[in-house]
């Protein structure tokens, strides 16, 4: 990966380019933009820079996950989360499962991040932050949540005191499994140790009131990976944990695990311009806010990614929080923050060797006037928000034609910015104002002057002073600086090539009246509160009638409802006050009274009500206790014999019992007081069947009695006869209602389902015969390794530069004019000129000599002298010399020793040996010298070590 960004930043020509490269004569020959000239190796340069920034802008996915949902879930192939600084994340749920009686208990692991974090600062838990208390369990500090919202004193299951949540976490250094998780979980084992991975196990009770009945949403907030800093211990460095984004930068690009690998001479870690601690330092400086006493770091980083991530995307995220840009120079990344570097060179017209090639600022519509961005705010549960929209009214003037006021409306161009690891809007809004004043700076010049100017690099800034222009020490970035070779007078000579743009130190200027105050992004939206709360205001009343009854009445329950979205409906259970099952009655939604009949006047009940939501329950009110009350008509005032039908037929019932409502009775056929049951069709009586609300089946009165199995969602069972064993589920069928013919299959099983058949219509909103045709018009110029066959035609457009292909054509063969069919420049260039320019670089076929000392009756040496040898190379000649380490085997003994280093050949006499480590004593073992080339002064230190094997046994 380290390669690949240093292969793009090259392409990118953003690099400058180092002595060292130029180190051979086929490198030079191979370069075809060395022969670029004029306008268009501007255009080239300016080209390749646009690329460069195409190359590093690309990969938002590796940081855009800081401004998702951070909750966490099961993905089996998820790769490992990098945390820097401190943010919220969810984690990958590597293990669930479920244990206990019923199952209540549940079991998650969550991997929070792929290699050792500092802390974890928070566990959100449904919305809510939990509070805890801890213990040592099994060797393991476990915390317990105290938060109301996850305790329940009535929940048989709970940890104790009601406590329903429960968690251990490990940091990623640990070398053992966890032991309260090892306890915990038969399938986990002494091996399951999470090495390399800061994980958090937790156990949730099952409880439907606080939970719903769903998977809890959970999400940590971490303090991330610990990072190398360069400044600690008095400048000889050290390990800690850091928001800062210089140190961020390069722990992702020497990480071996996931970053880019670079090793360590390719890392700058100096107090200078493009050093680790220059850039450190500038992140580190204090800035005042708009309140004029609170301060906040100027720039911090503090977000994730993922293994997975493109790695240049990770470090534009990052380079983003710091307004800062990387280069790799002379072997080395460059790191700058955002700042202004003063500049130390001014070119003026004696220092050019081409006339300046400028570009004047582009057009409005490529311009922007006004800036917003999005950031992960910080105080508002790291939730992705718009920083406040900041337009500049100089901007905009200069943007609208004659500055006309009613006119500037039309030409408001916005600039949008993601700042995934920026958790402050008073940052986001100092990088938004950044990036504004930056990119109106777009004047461009390119330039070629002599090899004074060799040593600028990119972020460099550079005056030039120019009379035609009318430039006084105007300030200029370098974009890239190049060796160029250039033809004077037919004689080849070097040169540097510069691309400048204009820059200004008020680029990075911000007072403090500059803040603005962000508009309020409202309260957190919750992922819903399961819990229900219980009507209020029970109360029972006897209904009232208009006649006398017999032994039974009714009354209605009345409440009112708590204020929830989640209830469907209201459940009221009564019961006599001697007995000790509850019968139930239920209301729909938004009900507030209902209606019990059948119960006995002069009998006390007890009532109480809870409300229900789809998964889930309130509490019982308190109970109402309620007498039924009213007249009862004695038995012996309904009798037939106290009815005196005449023998005319025209009795009637008495006044009291009915009134004159029955008339005409035969004396043949009406009722009298031998009537039973039977003459009316009730010989068995009237049955009243009894329903039961329980946890387990309970002892039927009846055959037809009814009971709500409350242990498995409220299952409805019907009785065949008397006992607690003739329970029968009763059920509906697709038949039973009318819908046999209809197949019970998911949405997700008919949409995998293979259909034949020709598509009509429209797609999406296109034509099916558009999709055709351009299918048909897509084949013809794509052969069947799926390669463009075609001629490109048009132009090419990036970064408001648009180019025809003609153009494009013609710079290459400009281009390669200086170079024969074999790609050789055929004009030879000095040799004083290219050595002037090149450096020796001094190289050994091996740097140590080690000699395996074995002898004995295993092995005895041929051979006590090994030599290396030295080669100097400046790119046009070498040179070689060899040097010879002598060995003395002692038989039988550890005391062999390094006896002797001398230069063996030397044919030139170029080289020299010193700082040989002293051998008088025949007892070392350990040795180095060093070779130094005597015409470039360049040195390298060879080494010599004796490995002892076989020391026993007549051996070593």
């Amino acid at each position: 990966m380290g390669d690949k960004v240093k292969k793009a930043l090259k392409i990118a020509a953003i690099i400058f380019i180092g002595v060292k490269l130029f180190a051979t004569e086929a490198f030079l020959a191979k370069q075809s933009f060395f022969k670029l000239a004029g306008a268009k190796a501007v255009a080239a340069k300016a080209f390749a820079y646009t690329l460069a920034l195409g190359v590093l802008s690309k990969g938002i996915n590796a940081t855009g996950a800081n401004f998702g949902s951070k909750v966490s879930s099961r993905a089996p192939t998820e790769p490992r989360q990098i945390i820097y600084g401190q943010t919220r994340v969810g984690g990958t749920i590597t293990h669930i499962s479920t244990t206990g009686t019923d199952n209540h208990l549940l079991h998650l692991v969550f991997v929070l991040a792929g290699h050792e974090v500092n802390s974890l600062e928070a566990v959100i838990l449904n919305d809510e932050t939990l509070t805890t208390s801890s213990s040592t369990v099994s060797g393991s500090t476990v915390f317990t949540a105290t938060n109301t919202k996850f305790t329940n004193t009535e929940n048989p299951n709970d940890f104790g005191s009601g406590r329903l949540v429960r968690f251990t976490f490990q940091d990623g250094s640990q070398t053992a499994v966890d032991g309260f998780m090892d306890a915990q979980l038969a399938a986990i084992t002494s091996t399951d140790k999470y090495i390399d991975m800061a994980y958090v196990y937790m156990q949730c009770v099952f409880d439907a009131e606080k939970f719903g009945g769903g998977m809890p949403n959970v999400s940590f907030i971490v303090k991330g990976k610990k990072v190398y800093d360069p400044r600690l211990n008095s400048g000889s460095g050290g390990t800690a944990w850091s928001d800062n984004p210089a140190l961020i930068i390069r722990d992702y690009l020497t990480d071996t695990n996931y970053g880019l690998k670079a090793k360590s001479g390719e890392i700058n870690d100096a107090n200078v311009a493009g050093g680790i601690t220059a850039a450190a330092n500038k992140c580190d400086e204090t800035v005042t806010l708009a309140d004029g006493s609170s301060t906040e770091k100027r720039y911090t980083a503090n977000g994730f990614t993922n293994f997975a991530a493109n790695g240049a995307g990770v470090i534009n995220g990052v380079l983003q929080s710091m307004a800062g840009s990387m280069s790799y120079v002379n072997g080395q990344f460059q790191v700058h923050s955002g700042a202004h570097p003063t500049p130390s060179l001014t070119i003026t017209d004696n220092d050019l060797l081409q006339p300046l090639e400028v570009s004047t600022k582009s057009t409005t519509g490529d311009l922007y006037n006004t800036v917003k961005s999005v950031f992960v705010d910080g105080s508002n549960n790291y939730i992705a928000a718009d920083a406040p929209i900041y337009q500049d009214s100089t901007f905009l003037t200069e943007d609208t034609p004659n500055g006309t006021n009613s006119d500037k409306p039309n030409y408001v161009k916005t600039m949008e910015k993601q700042l995934p690891f920026t958790v402050t809007h008073t940052m986001a809004q100092r990088l938004q104002r950044i990036s504004l004043k930056k990119q109106r700076l777009a004047t461009t010049v390119g330039t070629v002057v002599d090899l004074k100017f060799l040593r600028l690099q990119p972020h460099d800034t550079v005056m030039i002073t120019n009379e035609r222009l009318g430039y006084t020490s105007k300030i200029f970035e370098v974009l890239s600086a190049e060796m160029l070779i250039q033809d004077s007078e037919d004689v080849p000579t070097l040169a540097v090539g510069l691309v400048l743009q204009e820059t200004a130190s008020t680029v990075y200027d911000f007072a403090t009246s500059d803040y603005q105050t962000p508009v309020a992004s409202g309260s957190t939206l919750t992922v819903g509160d399961y819990a229900l709360s219980p009507p209020t205001n029970l109360s029972v009343a006897t209904d009232t009638t208009t006649v006398d009854v017999i032994t039974n009445t009714s009354v209605t329950v009345t409440w009112s409802n708590a204020s929830s979205p989640y209830i469907i409906g209201t459940e009221v259970l009564f019961k006599r006050n001697s007995d000790s099952v509850y019968s139930t009655m239920f209301a729909n939604q938004g009900s507030t009274k209902q209606q019990i009949t059948g119960l006995e006047v002069g009998v006390q009940y007890n009532f109480k009500a809870r409300h229900l939501s789809a998964g889930s329950f309130s509490d019982f009110t308190s109970q109402e206790n309620h007498t039924v009350v009213g007249t009862a008509t004695a038995k012996a005032d309904l009798t037939n014999s106290t009815v005196d039908y005449s023998s005319d037929g025209t009795g009637t019932m008495p006044a009291n019992k009915g009134g004159t409502g029955i008339t005409n009775f035969a004396n043949s056929t009406h009722l009298n007081s031998n009537t039973t049951p039977a003459n009316i069709g009730l010989s068995g009586g009237l049955v009243v069947p009894t329903v039961f609300r329980a946890d387990n089946a309970p002892t039927a009165l009846a055959a037809g009695d009814l009971w709500v199995d409350t242990n498995d969602g409220n299952k409805l069972y019907r009785s065949t006869g008397t006992g607690t064993g003739n329970w029968v589920e009763v059920s509906l069928t697709t038949s039973g209602i009318g819908l046999g013919n209809v197949q019970n299959k998911s949405s997700a099983t008919i949409l995998g389902e293979t259909h034949t058949g020709n598509v009509t219509g429209t797609i999406g909103g296109v034509a099916n015969s558009t999709i055709t045709t351009g299918s048909s018009r897509a084949a013809s110029v794509i052969d069947s390794n799926n390669r463009f066959t075609g001629d490109l035609t048009g132009n090419v457009r990036s970064n408001g530069t648009t180019k025809s292909m003609t153009e494009i054509i013609d710079a290459h063969d400009r281009a390669t004019a200086g170079l024969d069919s074999s790609g050789n420049v055929q004009r030879a260039v000095p040799a004083a000129q290219i050595n002037a320019a090149l450096v020796t670089i001094l190289s050994a076929d091996s740097t140590i000599a080690q000699w395996i000392s074995s002898d004995g009756s295993f092995y005895s040496p041929t051979s006590s002298t090994i030599d290396l040898t030295v080669t100097a190379d400046n790119g046009t000649s070498k040179q070689s010399c060899t040097i010879r380490w002598t060995f003395v085997n002692v038989s039988n003994s550890t005391a062999d020793y390094i006896s002797a280093c001398a230069e063996q050949a030397d044919s030139s006499n170029a080289f020299t040996l010193g700082s040989i480590t002293n051998l008088s004593g025949n007892d070392v073992k350990v040795a180095t010298c060093v070779v130094t080339h005597t015409a470039s002064s360049e040195t390298i230190t060879l080494s010599a070590l004796i490995s002892l094997t076989n020391v026993s046994g007549g051996g070593k």
